[in-house]
């Protein structure tokens, strides 16, 4: 079974007015770090997982969980889906890669289900590599969006964002191009296919620390979905931001060290 929910009343559930949005895995992990900070601020419920030969195993502690017992905390996989009914909106959270030569068969299944459960628009985020930018690319907003037919039709604000451009190789073609995106071209591109509205955001970055890029990337998403009210700012990253965190942010470089030793 590829996806596995907590509750089998999940069948039940109407989707086709939901939003679903995933991350791909990619430069940086600004999408799902993105995703981390929907979870954490929409306090999504955790409604299933998503079992696959093509993902490899991961388990661990909840990384939302805000008490210190034990007793709050659940299992986090490495494909977890989180669900905000009053929203209508469905979360993916892949936390890791694929198995080698699988992910092709991921892509296949992800999609299956996808179309099974007839969601609204599908809203893919990822990122690009920044040192791969054309002169155009380098200035100005660092953000693009690519979508399909189907999507351009349900989401009203494309004036405000700019399309990835297309881009020549050596031999003078030119297409739209997505270094270090994973698997977000061949998606895009079954999305056009299958005739699924699809919404694909980007923005260009280099790996290290990407958690304040998560956050501006969590704006521009919520533009799009406006899945988070606005309401009172507090300080997030060193930023006035609607958004929160998760507490598991704290130990991205590892707990500190012992003062006593020194």
């Amino acid at each position: 079974m590829f996806f596995k929910p907590y509750d089998q009343s999940f069948s039940k559930l109407e989707t086709s007015n939901y939003s679903l949005v995933l991350p791909a895995i990619s430069v940086g992990n600004v999408g799902q770090l993105t995703v981390d900070v929907l979870i954490a601020t929409t306090q999504a419920e955790k409604v299933g997982s998503i079992y696959d030969e093509s993902l490899l195993p991961v388990i661990g502690n909840d990384p939302f969980s805000e008490a210190d017992t034990a007793l709050s905390c659940q299992l986090s996989t490495c494909c977890d889906v989180y669900s905000v009914k009053s929203k209508q909106f469905m979360i993916i959270q892949q936390r890791a890669s694929f198995v080698k030569g699988k992910r092709k068969l991921f892509r296949k299944k992800l999609l299956e289900w996808i179309k099974n459960q007839q969601f609204k628009v599908v809203y893919l985020i990822g990122s690009m590599y920044a040192h791969m930018r054309t002169d155009q690319q380098l200035t100005g907003l660092q953000f693009r969006y690519v979508a399909t037919d189907e999507a351009k039709s349900l989401v009203p604000t494309f004036s405000k964002w700019i399309e990835l451009e297309d881009t020549a190789d050596e031999f003078g073609r030119s297409e739209k191009r997505f270094p270090g995106s994973g698997i977000f071209k061949t998606l895009y591109g079954d999305c056009i296919e299958e005739k699924i509205a699809f919404v694909g955001l980007l923005m260009f970055c280099a790996e290290g620390d990407n958690s304040l890029d998560a956050v501006k990337m969590a704006d521009h998403v919520n533009a799009w979905t406006n899945v988070v009210e606005e309401h009172d700012k507090s300080e997030v990253l060193g930023l006035q931001s609607k958004w929160q965190v998760p507490k598991s942010w704290n130990l991205n470089y590892g707990s500190t060290f012992n003062h006593h030793i020194y």
